[in-house]
């Protein structure tokens, strides 16, 4: 089959990314978007309060602080397929047995938990590095349009699990997307995904190697002016640990507002419908963001576009402390949902941008688990603020100001010295 496409005179890399959009679309049912759809029907049924409820996100996160580096030495060493396969089949056997969970907490963290640690520790880390390694040049695009998919599926799937929820009842709502990731996710992956275009014959980004390097020759694995760092040298770096802060600050806020942005509207009044809509309408402005943040960050300095995409995030966040009206709530979505996509998308390429593909599954996985913990921890505490006030504004002031401090520590990161093709 990749024979096939090796003919076809489109890049191969292309390829990749579309595999990898729709193993992104199998991982909706660990997401935040995805979860909230069952809160109700989890208090509902069993009792359990929200701060309850989303332990079982700071669970699975903090899960997957322990996955990622161990994730990142195997994507450097044997590349995406099997890291990626892997953890479908651990996630995907979770969620379906979610939909025979008893009345049991312990069981609902484990089943949930362990699929989420999957997810967040390695299959985003999986799709970083494998897109780092089959572009360089278009990193931004091809990433671009990877998380574009991404918001795009959390528009689209809450919403067509509530109406599942609501006709045919939760179980059936987990059950379903159990199924969907075992059918369309493994195998796709199995049978594409290759670990980098040099073994393939080729170069990043559909560049036809020098017809003076005659037949047979190697291809040079890191293309010119491509920057090369170790873990070691990277951690040396002023630039890894702002970024490290700046990509703490949207691991702090999007796991959090994420999960809490539809009991907050249903709270504030607004019908299920509505509540669902505006989900729905800030992950197609996050899609629409996405893409563009891969096109901005091709072309424009990228710590200051993730800077201004922050400071805007933190500026909506802080309106939400306020009774928000129905047109004020559509403007947040609008724009809140488009920035944060863009910040998604800049975040999810710029450690490689700043230190090379040789290392970027080690380098990116060494940042996660700070950003893990923090993601663990911020979805209960705006359950347990709720659970305590009856409303969510503490969490919306703290969530706006770590926004704010990553915006600073976004501009001030400036790239580390390029040293071009440098060993590994």
């Amino acid at each position: 089959m990749i024979h096939f496409f090796l003919r076809q005179r489109f890049y191969y890399g292309w390829v990749i990314v579309g595999v990898l959009v729709v193993a992104g679309i199998s991982q909706v049912g660990e997401y935040n978007p995805a979860l909230a759809v069952f809160m109700n029907p989890l208090q509902r049924e069993f009792g359990w309060s929200r701060a309850e409820i989303a332990g079982v996100v700071a669970l699975g996160t903090f899960g997957g602080a322990f996955v990622s580096p161990v994730a990142g030495w195997l994507l450097d060493r044997y590349g995406a397929r099997w890291v990626l396969v892997g953890a479908q089949a651990v996630y995907g056997a979770g969620l379906i047995a979610l939909s025979f969970m008893p009345d049991s907490l312990p069981f609902f963290f484990v089943a949930y938990g362990v699929g989420r640690a999957a997810v967040t520790g390695a299959c985003f880390l999986a799709g970083q590095v494998a897109v780092a390694n089959w572009f360089v040049l278009r990193r931004g695009s091809a990433s671009g349009i990877l998380r574009m998919a991404d918001r795009g599926s959390q528009a689209v799937v809450p919403a067509l699990l509530a109406f599942v929820v609501q006709r045919w009842g939760w179980r059936s709502g987990w059950l379903g997307l159990g199924m969907a990731t075992w059918a369309v996710a493994i195998l796709p992956t199995a049978l594409l995904v290759r670990r980098r275009p040099e073994t393939l014959g080729l170069l990043p980004d559909g560049v036809r190697p020098a017809l003076s390097a005659g037949v047979g020759a190697v291809l040079e694995p890191v293309p010119p002016g491509e920057v090369s760092w170790t873990l070691r040298e990277a951690l040396r770096t002023r630039s890894f640990w702002l970024l490290l802060l700046a990509g703490s600050a949207t691991a702090t806020v999007g796991p959090a507002f994420n999960l809490h942005f539809l009991p907050h509207m249903l709270d504030r009044g607004f019908p299920i419908g509505v509540a669902v809509g505006l989900v729905s309408l800030l992950y197609v402005a996050a899609a629409l963001g996405s893409l563009a943040g891969g096109w901005l960050q091709d072309r424009y300095p990228l710590r200051q576009v993730l800077s201004a995409l922050l400071l805007v995030c933190a500026a909506g966040m802080a309106g939400m402390l306020v009774s928000p009206t129905l047109p004020y709530t559509v403007v947040f979505a609008l724009g809140y949902g488009f920035c944060f996509g863009g910040v998604t998308t800049l975040t999810y390429v710029i450690w490689t941008s700043y230190n090379g593909r040789d290392r970027a599954g080690a380098i990116a996985g060494a940042a996660q688990p700070l950003q893990f913990v923090l993601g663990s921890v911020s979805p209960v505490y705006g359950g347990w603020v709720f659970d305590q006030t009856g409303s969510y504004a503490a969490a919306f002031v703290l969530w706006s100001a770590a926004l704010g401090i990553g915006a600073v520590a976004a501009l001030t990161a400036r790239p580390p010295p390029r040293r071009a093709n440098a060993a590994p």
